[in-house]
Order: structure tokens, then C-alpha cells, then sequence
């Protein structure tokens, strides 16, 4: 999230919670926090707490694990590759078996 979508979201909750003062350290902290989450998800975190809590939300209530996009294909060539490597290791291992 960028500076100025922080700065909307922040508005945001000002209007939602007029009461409720803002700290230059606790933007501080909103800014280091949520600029790996995506605006629309705080966005929308933001809107829901706004409709079920008359206080000021906490940075854990908004923050959303940034989620790293993988690519089915991709795993799966890595695990062919994975395999083909264990395969080649093992070659010509003979287990013994636990009678001999």
C-alpha cells in the first residue's frame, strides 16, 4: 500500500471515529505496518469493523498476510526436477533388508 492510500484509509478512519486522536507515532506505525497488504483488503477490513465496532481499530485488525501467488505449473516442474534429482541419488543404493 502506498503513502497516499495509507493517507485515505486514514482519513477514512478519522471520519468513521471523530473522537478518537491521532498520534504522530501511531501513523508512524500504521505506515510500517500496512504497506505490504493491498488497499482493497484494508479497504475492506476497514469497512466491516467500521459497521461492527465503535472503536478505533488496531493495525491486526486490518493487517492481511500478504499472499504470494504461486503457479501450479511452476510447482509441479519443481517437484518433477525434485524428484529426477532423489531418483539419480539413489541409483545403484540396494537396501539391505533387516533379516541380512
Amino acid at each position: 500500500m502506498t503513502r497516499d492510500e495509507l493517507g485515505k484509509v486514514l482519513k477514512r478512519m478519522q471520519a468513521a471515529y471523530p473522537n478518537q486522536p491521532f498520534s504522530r507515532s501511531m501513523l508512524e506505525v500504521w505506515a510500517e505496518e500496512l504497506k505490504g497488504c493491498t488497499y482493497d483488503r484494508v479497504q475492506q477490513r476497514l469497512t466491516v469493523h467500521i459497521r461492527e465496532s465503535r472503536f478505533l481499530p488496531s493495525v491486526s485488525e486490518l493487517y492481511e498476510e500478504p499472499v504470494e501467488e504461486t503457479r501450479l505449473k511452476d510447482m509441479i516442474l519443481k517437484w518433477e526436477k525434485e524428484g529426477a534429482e532423489r531418483i539419480e541419488q539413489c541409483k545403484g543404493y540396494r537396501a539391505v533388508p533387516p533379516w541380512e
